[in-house]
């Protein structure tokens, strides 16, 4: 399976393919950085974050074992998301895995959280302890 199909599938890729794209995302970042954030008018320091968050995001996600979606697919036992998807929207889940869907769902929307935006689950579990 090369690299590609990887990530069709949404599995990152392995070993020497995740460090050449580390050091990529560092460069990137680094020449960013130096060269490019700083010459960059005030009025686009929105544009200069997201760019940092794009950046942390794909590095957050290159030292993951597996995508969240990968992980979700095989709890369900189902071969991609796709292949979720489709006995969802067809209704051939069998009772045990409707029972865990929706908990899987949730560990699923968790595992996303975590990398793009991990101070709203500090919130919304501050949130639900204080309720």
């Amino acid at each position: 399976m090369t690299p590609m199909d990887k990530a069709k599938k949404g599995q990152l890729p392995a070993g020497q393919d995740s460090r050449k794209l580390a050091g990529l995302i560092a460069a990137i970042e680094a020449e960013f950085a130096r060269h490019i954030a700083p010459d960059l008018p005030g009025h686009q320091n929105f544009r200069k974050s997201m760019i940092r968050r794009a950046l942390a995001i794909v590095k957050t996600q290159l030292r993951q074992a597996e995508s969240p979606q990968a992980a979700l697919a095989k709890a369900m036992g189902c071969e991609d998301v796709s292949a979720l998807a489709r006995a969802i929207r067809a209704r051939n889940l069998s009772a045990d895995q409707q029972q865990i869907l929706p908990d899987r769902l949730l560990g699923h929307i968790r595992a996303k959280l975590e990398v793009t935006n991990p101070g709203f689950l500090t919130l919304y579990d501050k949130d639900k302890t204080d309720a």
